[in-house]
């Protein structure tokens, strides 16, 4: 490597401030910079049984180790840290910001003190620990790099991880704030986001075989990441190499996230009926997926919204107003009036990248009318109509497939001239895997009303059916 290259990326004669730096990723981006010639400075908790293994890291590199503690979840404590750092003479070249937890539940069982810890260490930790770095650089008018760890869970929410989800928005957008007011200072502010990476944060899901297999399935890399995939991205962060990127974040995931397809789904409060005497309807179908709550296909749609969340699909859907509500919390991320005219423009241009379409109502113009949202390029539509009925007008672009249902109850169907072997394997995984997405709050089931009465109240049900009241929810009859 040429001197040039070498200098570039050298730490040599720097000092760096690290929180959360004793374990997992911290621990390994620590010695990272320690080995491209940092001197170390850590905070980190009295007793921490982790500190051995940063000091014997440390030696080995030849580099300093100072060690402060705090709390960092105290932010008094942690501000008279700083203080007792500049009275012992360190002067701050570089900022890793890498404490965080995580707690698990669902949004409406998370107590207070969870929410608390989660957003005291994760984001008000971060914001005061880049606040007395970027202060005291600008006392001392000096650069500086301040480095923050936010996740690719800054884009992509999941679930049962709410506050840390909440918090690690907040980093992203922290990051962006500070590079604004301090990149003209010579102070860079960026962000690393980690995919999946194997430390003893994500053991909950690395235990878990069928989460662990879907990981990997998903990232394009074909694993999980390790702490040492993250040295060069800090060290790039850290040095010289960097001077002209700031505000920025550097997703470090296996490609994962370049692989967040996209679902669009609808959901109309109409019975069909009236749904064809709009002047709208067909332009209510642009969207891939149909949820038409009149009719069986309602629960086909809404599990599918809740499925395709689940697994890390960006759910764009179109939606009476009065569904909104409902759907955002099965995890559509973007929501249209299916009313407006110009639904399909809005769909474009919010998401101009998509190329995959599952049509649920597979009339004779829904699948047409949906393959007009994707944008250039290959694109494919899935149709729940037998042997791709009403496909003729999709766009040329547009690959057609098409899916029955039934299959899964391992017999062959038939339907007319055509013919499906069973094939039911995706669907006895899918089974052993429901009772706990059941259980975590992954997959809800279909809000129920229940008519009394028996057999006798089928009447009325249907009545309902054909008056348009269904919205939103099956009937039950009570036997």
């Amino acid at each position: 490597m040429s001197q040039y290259l070498t200098s570039l990326f050298s730490l040599a004669g720097k000092t760096a401030i690290v929180t959360g730096g004793t374990g997992g990723l911290g621990l390994e981006m620590t010695l990272a910079l320690a080995e491209a010639g940092a001197d170390i400075v850590s905070i980190e908790l009295p007793n921490d049984p982790r500190s051995g293994l940063l000091a014997e890291g440390v030696q080995k590199t030849g580099r300093s180790l100072r060690v402060f503690h705090a709390d960092v979840a105290d932010s008094k404590a942690l501000r008279e840290t700083f203080a007792q750092i500049w009275e012992a003479g360190v002067t701050p070249d570089i900022l890793l910001n890498c404490a965080g937890i995580n707690r698990r539940g669902k949004v409406e069982d998370f107590s207070d003190e969870d929410i608390d810890a989660v957003f005291a260490i994760n984001l008000k930790a971060s914001f005061v620990a880049a606040q007395e770095v970027g202060r005291r650089l600008l006392q001392l008018n000096r650069p500086g790099k301040i480095i923050n760890v936010a996740s690719i869970i800054s884009f992509i929410a999941n679930i049962n991880i709410s506050p840390y989800a909440a918090t690690k928005g907040g980093v992203l957008q922290m990051t962006k704030a500070m590079s604004n007011e301090w990149a003209s200072k010579g102070i860079q502010v960026n962000c690393i986001c980690p995919g999946y990476v194997k430390t003893p944060l994500t053991e909950v899901y690395t235990r878990d075989k069928a989460y662990n297999d879907y990981i990997i399935g998903r990232t394009p890399a074909g694993r999980w990441g390790l702490p040492e995939d993250f040295r060069g991205a800090i060290i790039f962060l850290a040095s010289e190499a960097s001077n002209f990127v700031t505000g920025t974040s550097l997703v470090v995931d296996g490609g994962l996230w370049c692989r967040n397809a996209v679902i669009v789904t609808t959901l109309s409060d109409d019975n069909t009926n009236a749904m064809k005497r709009s002047k709208y309807y067909f332009l209510s179908v642009v969207p891939l997926l149909r949820v038409v709550v009149a009719d069986d296909r309602s629960s086909v749609g809404q599990y599918a919204i809740q499925i395709a969340a689940a697994h890390g699909f960006n759910v764009v859907t179109t939606c009476s107003l009065r569904h909104a509500a409902l759907l955002r919390s099965y995890g559509a991320r973007h929501l249209f009036d299916y009313h407006n005219e110009k639904v399909v423009e809005k769909i474009r241009d919010a998401v101009p990248e998509l190329h995959y379409a599952f049509d649920t109502i597979g009339d004779s113009t829904s699948s047409g009318v949906a393959s007009q949202a994707f944008g250039e390029g290959k694109s494919y539509l899935c149709t729940v109509r037998p042997g791709k009925a009403n496909t003729e007008n999709v766009t040329p672009q547009t690959e057609v497939t098409d899916v029955l249902v039934w299959t899964a109850f391992m017999k062959d169907h038939r339907y007319g001239k055509f013919y499906w072997p069973d094939d039911h394997e995706l669907a006895s995984e899918f089974f052993e895997k429901l009772p706990s997405w059941l259980e975590d709050g992954r997959i809800r089931s279909n809000t129920p009303k229940v008519l009394p009465g028996g057999l006798d109240a089928v009447p009325r049900g249907f009545q309902e059916h054909r008056g348009g009241k269904i919205s939103g929810y099956k009937i039950v009859y009570k036997l």
